[in-house]
């Protein structure tokens, strides 16, 4: 880019200032051109990737488009910011050195927090699908079970606190996201459309971080449980019951993955009513999955485990459907890591833990 360009940017920018000034035969501020200069100005900074210019003349426009009216535009503005600043962030990181790094951590926060920014503008304008949109982009920034994330975290050298930190605040973002649109859901019947993608991003986040029961309990609310904003599940609500029945296979799939059949029983006690389910090819999968495990069959799972039905669920949930095997633990009825049997466990231990008098302890 030319000198003149960045001289072009500078006049806008003192253009933009000028429109928001008041004088003697100018009785209010133009804030719709003020607006329109700030951004040409922002376009510019950005392009030649100057930070500090580019951050100002965005924070600006938005400002001046919300003093215009126009939340929309101010929400577009924000969202724009956001994604220069994440992609700086990452730029920067690939520099090298602690002060790159440290800088973009502060920038990639920064992002974040533009989009949070750019969220509630879009919610002030009723655009409930594009707050929902910037929350799963800001998600996805820091979204540790992706590619690029992880990439970044090596980048940036983020501890495995901070990535524990990240991962907790991934999955506030996805249910944030889910909340925004099913809170609307009545108003504009078009955002349920939006919800098994993100719903989708948020289990396979769980998932793929080894956090089974969440990315059960994802799957449980989409079918419309331990929800308090729909009574439905998401499918349902779509007119796609084939779509629902999956989603059962797959928490029973993932029940089975622990070695747990209990677990996977009582699941299917809760969901075996789900609109779509009954009489479909997943029912017979289900049914065909829970009695070799109950029998302890192993012939019995490998032809269950030849049935197509488990080729057509999420694809990381298939990979986990061909590992299934019936493991010795299964004979001797140890317990599994799951949240029942680990609240059961805690139970047992503070009962049969004896009480110790703290001067008896010491002698």
């Amino acid at each position: 880019m030319s000198g003149n360009d960045i001289k072009e940017a500078e006049a806008l920018m003192h253009s933009a200032k000028k429109h928001t000034e008041k004088g003697l035969f100018k009785w209010k501020a133009n804030w719709d051109e003020a607006a329109n200069d700030y951004e040409k100005a922002a376009k510019i900074f950005t392009y030649i990737k100057n930070i500090e210019k580019a951050r100002d003349a965005w924070l600006k426009a938005s400002d001046a488009h919300e003093r215009a009216g126009n939340q929309f535009f101010a929400a577009r503005a924000m969202e724009c910011l956001a994604a220069f600043l994440a992609e700086q962030a990452i730029s920067n990181a690939g520099k090298g050195g602690n002060i790159n790094k440290n800088n973009s951590i502060s920038l990639l926060n920064e992002a974040i927090g533009t989009y949070d920014k750019a969220c509630h503008l879009y919610v002030q304008e009723n655009k409930f699908d594009k707050g929902a949109d910037v929350i799963t982009k800001a998600a996805q920034l820091i979204n540790p079970t992706t590619a690029s994330a992880r990439s970044s975290e090596n980048l940036l050298g983020f501890s495995e606190e901070q990535k524990r930190q990240n991962l907790k605040r991934v999955t506030d973002l996805f249910c944030f996201a889910v909340n925004t649109l099913e809170e609307h859901e009545e108003e504009q019947k078009v955002y349920a459309v939006r919800l098994p993608d993100i719903y989708s991003t948020w289990m396979l986040t769980y998932l793929r971080s080894g956090d089974i029961p969440n990315a059960v309990k994802v799957l449980k609310r989409e079918l419309g449980f331990e929800s308090s904003v729909s009574k439905k599940g998401v499918f349902e609500r779509l007119g796609q019951p084939h779509n629902s029945a999956k989603l059962v296979l797959e928490v029973i799939v993932l029940c089975l993955s622990c070695g747990d059949i209990v677990w996977a029983q009582q699941e299917m006690g809760v969901l075996r009513n789900v609109p779509g389910f009954a009489g479909s090819r997943e029912e017979v999968t289900v049914a065909a999955l829970l009695d070799s495990f109950r029998e302890r069959d192993v012939e019995s799972l490998k032809d269950a485990l030849k049935d197509q039905t488990l080729q057509f669920i999420s694809a990381e949930v298939s990979k986990l459907a061909k590992k299934l095997k019936i493991q010795s633990t299964e004979a001797s009825g140890a317990p599994h890591p799951n949240p029942h049997n680990q609240q059961q466990q805690e139970q047992q231990q503070q009962q049969q833990e004896p009480e110790i008098d703290p001067e008896e302890d010491i002698r």
